[in-house]
């Protein structure tokens, strides 16, 4: 399945530059970590996260949206330190807003990613229930993991 997903990514970034790029590729990479249960490495890929958000905070001091980016960074930092299961969901939540707003606020992107939503996780109580996946891949519920990988559903852009 990893190889099916960097060549997805590979194939979808031909337009984007290189720091988008590698953002959306690293979120993607804490996505599995979240749908597979391992914590230390979704925490791990949040530092990388970090690596690469802030030097597109940087060069995209006008970027439009920056606030978004600016929203995945504080999720990213809090799911850095994160040591269970419920504390990664909430963070990984907190982390995909900013992506989600970020993808939603650049329409060419909405040909290659798709948005799912999970309406359990949100009536478990947390605050946002919200993930992006590449077109074409099958659900992975990043929330539940593997407990609940294929629950949710997508949704539109709109």
């Amino acid at each position: 399945m990893k190889t099916l997903y960097a060549l997805v990514l590979l194939c979808q970034f031909a337009w984007a530059n290189v720091p988008t790029e590698q953002l959306i590729t690293q979120y993607q990479t804490i996505h599995e970590a979240m749908a597979s249960n391992n914590v230390e490495i979704a925490a791990e890929q949040a530092k990388a996260f970090l690596e690469v958000v802030a030097p597109w905070l940087e060069e995209n001091a006008e970027d439009p949206a920056k606030e978004q980016m600016v929203a995945a960074q504080t999720g990213a930092t809090e799911l850095a330190l994160a040591n269970t299961q419920a504390m990664a969901s909430l963070t990984f939540g907190h982390l995909s807003r900013g992506v989600v707003e970020f993808i939603r606020s650049k329409s060419p992107l909405h040909s290659q990613w798709q948005l799912f939503y999970c309406p359990m996780y949100e009536q478990s109580g947390a605050d946002y229930g919200h993930w992006v996946q590449p077109m074409g891949i099958k659900i992975a519920n990043p929330y539940f993991g593997a407990a609940m990988l294929t629950c949710g559903s997508k949704k539109k852009w709109a």
